[in-house]
């Protein structure tokens, strides 16, 4: 049996990579197009919701636009950066190679029996549901249930 990607893991992940990476558009957008455009007052009304009172200054209000579209730059930067590292960790979620059956099980191409696994921690399984093989060689294999399905079907067997 091979483990196969989690659809609702897959799914919920996947989302937030599109919503991280239209947000991220989005504050760009704004940074780089829409503030640019506008006028500082005008900038200052559509932000505040009023007009600049007497004591803003051309000078104030230009730090103003300055400081706002900084900000926009800073959010996509996050927001995009978001994107990346949660869309680069469901591909390698979905590059993830095991598979098993009665004699032993294949991680990344490599066959190992049974009697390779030195030991299985089990100590983040109620809480997390993951568990880690740690083999003889001093390697370890990474097992979580939230990310792939099938998982507790190989620990009833080890």
């Amino acid at each position: 049996m091979k483990l196969t990607l989690n659809k609702d893991y897959a799914h919920r992940h996947l989302f937030v990579t599109i919503l991280m990476a239209a947000l991220g558009g989005w504050f760009g957008y704004d940074g780089l197009v829409t503030y640019p455009k506008m006028t500082p007052s005008e900038l200052y009304r559509s932000i505040e919701g009023t007009d600049p009172s007497a004591e803003w200054t051309a000078e104030r209000l230009d730090a103003f636009k300055r400081q706002k579209t900084q900000t926009q730059y800073g959010f996509s930067a996050l927001c995009l950066a978001a994107a990346l590292i949660v869309g680069l960790r469901l591909l390698k979620s979905s590059k993830f190679d095991f598979s098993f059956d009665e004699n032993g099980f294949v991680y990344n191409g490599k066959t190992y029996t049974r009697e390779d696994i030195a030991e299985v921690d089990r100590s983040a399984w109620e809480k997390k549901a993951i568990a880690v093989l740690k083999l003889k060689d001093g390697s370890a294999i990474t097992l979580d249930a939230w990310h792939h399905l099938g998982v507790k079907d190989f620990l009833a067997t080890v």
